[in-house]
């Protein structure tokens, strides 16, 4: 008998481990047991605007204006909303960005909000490259498309790129279109991670002035 009752336990036991890993959220254990959380939620975004300053919002909880940086995040999928600060009401639009933001990683949005829905800047985010071979990968897509992508000053391609292979380091980019002003930052390549970019150029003012001598 004693045989019998334990093997029953047994199989109990086991039955409601198996239950549990099919519908209990592990993920969001782990993410709340002390000490293991801590090397859990270890993804961080950096969200700046160059020139004018942005409210920033995630979940409706305002985390104060840019420069903001947000740590302790568990590997998802989020929304972050940017608010220009202006004292012209209705003159800027928000921005709502969605991001994925892997584990162990750290992102970054530099964002500017123009007038009609215009923004300059650029978003940066790991996502976990299928394919380990002691490279990393960088794919890179603009606002408007078909922009020059350069690489440490060497040319790249035009955008968008997919997946383009580079040694594990960090690297220069520049991305140019006529008409266009500039964006270039840093980055750095992680092995077995891909690197999205995401940039948007902002259209060169036009000089009235200049534009009517030239008539």
């Amino acid at each position: 008998m004693p045989n019998l009752k334990t093997a029953i336990i047994i199989i109990l036991a086991v039955f409601v481990i198996s239950i549990g890993v099919f519908f209990i959220p592990f993920d969001d254990i782990l993410a709340r047991l002390p000490y293991i959380s801590e090397f859990y939620n270890n993804t961080t975004i950096t969200i700046t605007s160059r020139n004018a300053k942005s409210e920033v919002f995630l979940d409706s909880k305002s985390y104060g204006e840019t420069p903001v940086t947000i740590s302790d995040l568990k590997p998802g999928r989020y929304t972050f909303k940017l608010t220009r600060i202006t004292d012209v009401s209705g003159a800027y639009e928000d921005r709502y960005i969605d991001i994925d933001l892997e584990r162990n990683t750290e992102a970054v949005i530099d964002l500017e909000i123009g007038p009609n829905n215009l923004s300059s800047g650029y978003i940066l985010y790991y996502t976990k490259s299928p394919v380990s071979n002691g490279k990393g990968y960088l794919s890179v897509n603009t606002d408007p498309a078909d922009a020059t992508v350069y690489i440490d000053g060497e040319y790249a391609d035009k955008a968008p790129i997919n997946a383009y292979m580079a040694n594990p380091k960090s690297y220069s980019v520049k991305v140019s279109k006529t008409g266009y002003e500039n964006v270039e930052f840093p980055v750095i390549v992680r092995e077995g991670y891909n690197l999205n970019v995401k940039v948007n150029l902002f259209p060169i003012p036009i000089n009235i002035e200049e534009q009517s001598n030239g008539e």
